[in-house]
Protein backbone atom coordinates (compact mmCIF):
# COMPACT_ATOMS: atom_id res chain seq x y z
CA UNK A 1 0.00 0.00 0.00
CA UNK A 2 2.78 2.43 0.92
CA UNK A 3 4.64 1.57 -2.30
CA UNK A 4 1.55 2.40 -4.37
CA UNK A 5 1.11 5.70 -2.52
CA UNK A 6 4.79 6.59 -3.04
CA UNK A 7 4.52 5.67 -6.73
CA UNK A 8 1.41 7.85 -7.17
CA UNK A 9 3.13 10.79 -5.46
CA UNK A 10 6.16 10.34 -7.70
CA UNK A 11 3.96 10.30 -10.83
CA UNK A 12 2.12 13.44 -9.71
CA UNK A 13 5.39 15.21 -9.00
CA UNK A 14 6.80 14.15 -12.37
CA UNK A 15 3.67 15.37 -14.20
CA UNK A 16 3.81 18.68 -12.34
CA UNK A 17 7.47 19.19 -13.26
CA UNK A 18 6.74 18.36 -16.90
CA UNK A 19 3.78 20.77 -16.91
CA UNK A 20 5.81 23.61 -15.41
CA UNK A 21 8.68 23.03 -17.85
CA UNK A 22 6.36 23.09 -20.89
CA UNK A 23 4.56 26.14 -19.51
CA UNK A 24 7.81 28.06 -18.91
CA UNK A 25 9.37 27.14 -22.26
CA UNK A 26 6.23 28.11 -24.18
CA UNK A 27 6.07 31.45 -22.34
CA UNK A 28 9.79 31.97 -22.99
CA UNK A 29 9.41 31.41 -26.74
CA UNK A 30 6.43 33.75 -26.93
CA UNK A 31 8.31 36.27 -24.76
CA UNK A 32 11.36 36.29 -27.04
CA UNK A 33 9.10 36.97 -29.99
CA UNK A 34 7.20 39.72 -28.19
CA UNK A 35 10.40 41.43 -27.00
CA UNK A 36 11.91 41.37 -30.50
CA UNK A 37 8.70 42.76 -32.02
CA UNK A 38 8.63 45.53 -29.43
CA UNK A 39 12.27 46.26 -30.25
CA UNK A 40 11.45 46.68 -33.93
CA UNK A 41 8.35 48.79 -33.24
CA UNK A 42 10.08 51.03 -30.67
CA UNK A 43 13.23 51.36 -32.75
CA UNK A 44 15.37 49.81 -30.02
CA UNK A 45 17.65 47.40 -31.91
CA UNK A 46 19.22 45.85 -28.81
CA UNK A 47 15.91 44.07 -28.15
CA UNK A 48 16.09 42.39 -31.58
CA UNK A 49 19.53 40.80 -31.24
CA UNK A 50 21.98 39.40 -28.70
CA UNK A 51 24.64 42.07 -29.29
CA UNK A 52 25.49 44.98 -31.55
CA UNK A 53 26.89 44.00 -34.91
CA UNK A 54 24.90 40.74 -34.98
CA UNK A 55 22.05 39.96 -37.34
CA UNK A 56 18.79 40.91 -35.58
CA UNK A 57 15.78 38.62 -35.37
CA UNK A 58 13.50 39.28 -38.33
CA UNK A 59 10.02 40.59 -37.50
CA UNK A 60 8.54 37.52 -39.21
CA UNK A 61 10.68 35.27 -37.00
CA UNK A 62 9.59 37.20 -33.91
CA UNK A 63 5.94 36.86 -34.94
CA UNK A 64 6.36 33.11 -35.45
CA UNK A 65 8.01 32.77 -32.02
CA UNK A 66 5.07 34.63 -30.53
CA UNK A 67 2.45 32.55 -32.38
CA UNK A 68 4.09 29.17 -31.78
CA UNK A 69 4.80 29.98 -28.13
CA UNK A 70 1.21 31.13 -27.62
CA UNK A 71 -0.16 27.99 -29.28
CA UNK A 72 1.93 25.71 -27.06
CA UNK A 73 1.10 27.85 -24.01
CA UNK A 74 -2.65 27.50 -24.69
CA UNK A 75 -2.33 23.78 -25.31
CA UNK A 76 -0.38 23.24 -22.08
CA UNK A 77 -2.89 25.27 -20.08
CA UNK A 78 -5.97 23.57 -21.59
CA UNK A 79 -4.95 20.24 -23.19
CA UNK A 80 -8.41 18.67 -23.06
CA UNK A 81 -10.34 21.63 -24.40
CA UNK A 82 -11.24 21.41 -28.10
CA UNK A 83 -10.83 25.18 -28.49
CA UNK A 84 -7.21 25.01 -27.35
CA UNK A 85 -6.53 22.19 -29.79
CA UNK A 86 -8.18 24.09 -32.65
CA UNK A 87 -6.19 27.20 -31.78
CA UNK A 88 -3.03 25.09 -31.75
CA UNK A 89 -3.92 23.55 -35.11
CA UNK A 90 -4.61 26.97 -36.65
CA UNK A 91 -1.40 28.56 -35.29
CA UNK A 92 0.72 25.48 -35.93
CA UNK A 93 -0.70 24.85 -39.39
CA UNK A 94 -0.55 28.45 -40.57
CA UNK A 95 2.93 28.91 -39.12
CA UNK A 96 4.13 25.76 -40.88
CA UNK A 97 2.69 26.87 -44.23
CA UNK A 98 4.15 30.38 -43.86
CA UNK A 99 7.60 29.04 -43.00
CA UNK A 100 7.48 26.61 -45.90
CA UNK A 101 6.77 29.53 -48.24
CA UNK A 102 9.51 31.64 -46.64
CA UNK A 103 11.95 28.73 -46.89
CA UNK A 104 11.29 28.24 -50.60
CA UNK A 105 11.46 31.98 -51.31
CA UNK A 106 14.63 32.45 -49.27
CA UNK A 107 16.37 29.54 -50.99
CA UNK A 108 15.53 31.20 -54.30
CA UNK A 109 17.01 34.51 -53.10
CA UNK A 110 13.63 36.22 -52.83
CA UNK A 111 13.07 38.30 -49.70
CA UNK A 112 9.46 39.58 -49.62
CA UNK A 113 8.81 42.89 -47.89
CA UNK A 114 5.85 41.32 -46.05
CA UNK A 115 8.40 39.75 -43.68
CA UNK A 116 8.91 43.23 -42.23
CA UNK A 117 5.26 43.24 -41.07
CA UNK A 118 4.80 46.82 -42.27
CA UNK A 119 7.88 48.16 -40.48
CA UNK A 120 10.46 50.23 -42.34
CA UNK A 121 13.62 48.11 -42.26
CA UNK A 122 16.74 48.64 -44.33
CA UNK A 123 20.39 47.73 -44.18
CA UNK A 124 22.65 44.71 -44.00
CA UNK A 125 24.94 42.98 -41.50
CA UNK A 126 27.92 41.22 -43.06
CA UNK A 127 26.22 41.50 -46.44
CA UNK A 128 23.03 39.84 -45.23
CA UNK A 129 19.85 41.94 -45.56
CA UNK A 130 18.25 42.44 -42.15
CA UNK A 131 14.60 41.84 -41.45
CA UNK A 132 14.37 38.54 -43.32
CA UNK A 133 14.20 35.01 -41.98
CA UNK A 134 17.09 32.73 -42.88
CA UNK A 135 16.34 29.43 -44.64
CA UNK A 136 17.74 27.53 -41.65
CA UNK A 137 15.40 29.36 -39.28
CA UNK A 138 12.48 28.71 -41.63
CA UNK A 139 13.39 25.02 -41.74
CA UNK A 140 13.52 24.85 -37.93
CA UNK A 141 10.15 26.59 -37.61
CA UNK A 142 8.66 24.25 -40.20
CA UNK A 143 9.95 21.19 -38.32
CA UNK A 144 8.70 22.63 -35.01
CA UNK A 145 5.28 23.28 -36.55
CA UNK A 146 5.09 19.76 -37.95
CA UNK A 147 6.11 18.39 -34.55
CA UNK A 148 3.38 20.38 -32.83
CA UNK A 149 0.78 19.29 -35.39
CA UNK A 150 1.80 15.64 -34.95
CA UNK A 151 1.52 16.04 -31.18
CA UNK A 152 -1.95 17.58 -31.40
CA UNK A 153 -3.23 14.76 -33.56
CA UNK A 154 -1.47 11.94 -31.70
CA UNK A 155 -4.55 10.42 -30.11
CA UNK A 156 -5.64 8.51 -33.21
CA UNK A 157 -2.31 7.22 -34.56
CA UNK A 158 0.45 5.61 -32.52
CA UNK A 159 3.35 6.72 -34.75
CA UNK A 160 2.61 10.44 -34.42
CA UNK A 161 4.03 10.98 -30.90
CA UNK A 162 7.29 9.36 -32.04
CA UNK A 163 7.35 11.58 -35.13
CA UNK A 164 6.65 14.65 -32.96
CA UNK A 165 9.54 13.72 -30.67
CA UNK A 166 11.93 13.06 -33.57
CA UNK A 167 11.11 16.38 -35.28
CA UNK A 168 11.36 18.32 -32.02
CA UNK A 169 14.68 16.64 -31.20
CA UNK A 170 16.06 17.63 -34.59
CA UNK A 171 15.06 21.25 -33.98
CA UNK A 172 16.58 21.25 -30.48
CA UNK A 173 19.88 19.73 -31.64
CA UNK A 174 20.15 22.17 -34.55
CA UNK A 175 19.32 25.11 -32.30
CA UNK A 176 21.84 24.08 -29.64
CA UNK A 177 24.61 23.76 -32.24
CA UNK A 178 23.83 27.17 -33.71
CA UNK A 179 23.48 28.83 -30.30
CA UNK A 180 26.74 27.38 -29.00
CA UNK A 181 28.59 28.53 -32.11
CA UNK A 182 26.98 31.97 -31.76
CA UNK A 183 27.90 32.29 -28.08
CA UNK A 184 31.47 31.10 -28.72
CA UNK A 185 31.92 33.85 -31.28
CA UNK A 186 31.98 31.51 -34.28
CA UNK A 187 28.45 31.90 -35.68
CA UNK A 188 27.66 29.17 -38.16
CA UNK A 189 26.81 30.34 -41.67
CA UNK A 190 27.40 34.03 -40.89
CA UNK A 191 28.31 35.94 -44.01
CA UNK A 192 26.54 33.36 -46.16
CA UNK A 193 23.04 33.59 -47.57
CA UNK A 194 21.91 31.01 -45.03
Amino acid sequence: MQEQLDHNLFLRSERRTSYVLRFVLAALAAGFGLIALLGWIAGFPLLTTFATGKIPMAPSTAMLFLLHGTAVFCYVRMPQRPGAQRLGLVFGGSGTVVTLLLLVLSLRGIHPAIEHLGLRITGTVDGVPIGHMSPLTALCFMLAGLSFLALLSSSDRRWRPGAALALASLVVLTSIAILLAYLLGLPLLYGSGV
